[in-house]
């Protein structure tokens, strides 16, 4: 009986022996410089891909002869009429154009000729003003800018239609950063 403990005892130790041996396909262990270095490049491989985005840039608005600092991604197009222009970023896009007779050159004038008055809010500016407002279409809610600067002598408009509010304080961020 005490044979018989014995070899099973044994059998199990060799078995137990055999488990915990390391595959011959497994990748050897690292001295711990090499772990730390591989760790790393790891670690500046991630701060490459987290680059920081590129600065905005002055971007000519030549269509009305005014320029404005613009993410690197944004576009300048041709607006409707020779004095006017569709600027395009990542988060909103804006009319820009020389004033017109016609336009609205005071709030009042700009409220009183408004398509959207729900939730307007009238806001002065040291050069000009700016009205939003919103109303809700067959499109779902909309926001609305309509805004006038007075650069340099000249009467400026901005004006959008956006699907969020964000978006319309980014085109107000625009048009007040026109020189």
């Amino acid at each position: 009986m005490r044979h018989i403990a014995h070899l099973v005892l044994s059998v199990s130790l060799v078995t137990l022996a055999a488990g915990c041996e390391k595959p011959s396909n497994a990748a050897p262990e690292k001295s711990s410089s090499a772990a730390k270095e591989e760790k790393k490049e790891e670690k500046g491989a991630t701060k490459e891909k987290e680059k920081a985005p590129e600065a905005p840039k002055v971007t000519k608005i030549e269509k009305v002869g005014l320029s404005v600092e613009l993410p690197p991604e944004s576009t300048v197009s041709d607006g409707i009429g020779d004095k006017s222009a569709m600027v395009s970023t990542g988060n909103c896009t804006l009319t820009v154009s020389v004033a017109k007779d016609t336009d609205p050159k005071t709030s009042a004038d700009g409220k009183g000729g408004a398509l959207a008055t729900e939730n307007m809010k009238i806001e002065k500016l040291s050069d000009g003003w700016y009205i939003t407002s919103e109303n809700t279409g067959s499109a779902g809610r909309n926001y609305w800018l309509t805004m006038r600067r007075e650069i340099g002598g000249k009467g400026y408009m901005c004006e959008t239609l956006q699907s969020s509010a964000d978006q319309v304080k980014c085109a107000i961020a625009i048009c007040k950063g026109l020189k």
